[in-house]
């Protein structure tokens, strides 16, 4: 006569915590496989990259704020009729600026966030707006 093994019912929270701790020592096994998945991820999905690090440095900063969406960004984007908020430039390549710094305790919400185009970006780095910096002359742009 064969006996059976009992098998207890898993929780969803110890199935969870086990495929975590499967994913864990893989990717300890494989740190090379898994950094090459991630560089080719982020070649396919660059926006991506983009998101994690502004998240990254949010969270290092402790910044106030749930963060942006895709979705409230198009919508900034959209407000901003594709011209950088400070020099007025239009450009289809605007770029995520909080207008006080996370490294000054700025929020990362919708509510500090505005386009800007690189130049700007740049030449602003963590100073506040009208206080420490005031935008460079582009020269006058066309509409």
């Amino acid at each position: 006569m064969t006996t059976k093994k009992k098998r207890t019912k898993k929780t969803k929270e110890e199935k969870l915590e086990y495929t975590r701790e499967k994913s864990r020592r893989w990717r300890a096994e494989n740190p090379d496989r898994k950094k090459k998945e991630n560089a080719e991820y982020y070649l396919r999905h660059p926006e991506e990259r983009l998101g994690y690090n502004r998240k990254r440095r949010a969270v290092k900063h402790n910044a106030p704020g749930d963060g942006v969406t895709r979705e409230q960004w198009k919508l900034v984007l959209m407000c901003a009729n594709g011209r950088c908020y400070y020099c007025g430039k239009k450009s289809d390549k605007l770029e995520m600026d909080h207008i006080t710094p996370l490294t000054r305790g700025g929020a990362d919400d919708i509510t500090n966030v505005i386009p800007v185009c690189k130049k700007c970006n740049s030449s602003k780095g963590t100073k506040i707006f009208c206080i420490e910096w005031t935008p460079p002359t582009h020269g006058e742009y066309n509409d």
